[in-house]
């Protein structure tokens, strides 16, 4: 079985007419659209309704709640003093040319980070510079492609469209929520740990199903998904600018940040720091390095 591709599966939905009607593909096309600047927010007024069509009833609200909390606990930091702080203690020893940025931001993770330890849990970072509303509509945006994501496609690459049917592509039936979300749903196109198909890959290439690609679709969970991002503040060094230039050892720039956050701390409600090159578990000791971040997680 020869499984369309995105573009035909279009195609041949303006040729019958359903050129008109606006699907889940769609809709994350113009959310990404927003990121990228081309759309205003004006253009997101629907968004409560698209959200609650395509996810599920009742989740634009629970995701708004999730940044809504985020957002309280990132604007109770005292930006300015934290970077006074770090400038006496540690910025000041740097390199000159070294980039260095305090940056409220969203930490998140995939989620089969979900039952692993701090350190480990969270690979991803959005920043939220401004703590406006415009930031707080780019986490919920981020939060909604991390949620469909999973739904449009499985397989290594090249992969295969899972949502094929007119159904499962509009949404006509809360079968196809994302909250309602199944893999055995699309056992009638022969998808299943082993399975083989034919692409459009121009070296020929197949795509093949893997059982951890079921399992790991069997393990979607958009609660899971949502409780995964977290308010954190990111203090960033060397990772733009003139990156390359000025080594800095790594066991000294650790002793300028145990100097500095003691006083930095205390002012803030937090749950975890997680110091970059896995601090306390290494396997090496004395080296050069030419960037660091830590985050500093928040409670909310």
């Amino acid at each position: 079985m020869k499984i369309k591709k995105y573009s035909t599966f279009l195609n041949e939905n303006m040729n019958i007419g359903l050129d008109a009607k606006y699907g889940i593909h769609d809709w994350i096309e113009d959310l990404k659209s927003f990121e990228w600047g081309r759309l205003s927010s004006d253009s997101l007024s629907d968004l409560e309704k698209w959200t609650n069509h395509f996810i599920g009833d009742g989740y634009y609200e629970k995701i708004k709640s999730q940044v809504d909390k985020i957002f309280v606990a990132l604007n109770k930091v005292n930006i300015d003093y934290i970077e006074q702080r770090l400038q006496i203690d540690v910025f000041d020893q740097l390199p000159s040319g070294k980039d260095k940025w305090v940056t409220p931001s969203v930490a998140y993770g995939n989620i089969e980070n979900y039952n692993k330890e701090t350190q480990y849990k969270y690979n991803g970072l959005v920043t939220a510079k401004k703590r406006d509303e415009n930031d707080k509509l780019r986490i919920m945006v981020h939060i909604i492609k991390e949620i469909c994501f999973p739904t449009f496609y499985i397989g290594s690459y090249p992969n295969i469209m899972l949502r094929q049917s007119d159904e499962s592509y509009y949404v006509t039936d809360p079968k196809w929520q994302c909250v309602n979300f199944n893999i055995d749903n699309y056992a009638e196109l022969g998808i299943k740990a082993g399975a083989e198909f034919e692409t459009d890959d121009y070296r020929g290439r197949k795509c093949s199903i893997t059982k951890y690609e079921i399992d790991k679709k069997r393990n979607y969970n958009i609660d899971k998904i949502i409780q995964m991002y977290v308010p954190c503040i990111v203090i960033d060094i060397g990772r733009t600018g003139e990156y390359m230039q000025g080594k800095i050892n790594l066991n000294d720039l650790e002793s300028w940040f145990d100097e500095s956050l003691p006083s930095i701390l205390p002012t803030l409600d937090y749950t975890d720091v997680i110091f970059d090159h896995a601090r306390g578990v290494r396997r090496f000791t004395d080296t050069d390095i030419y960037d660091y971040t830590v985050k500093i997680l928040l409670n909310f």
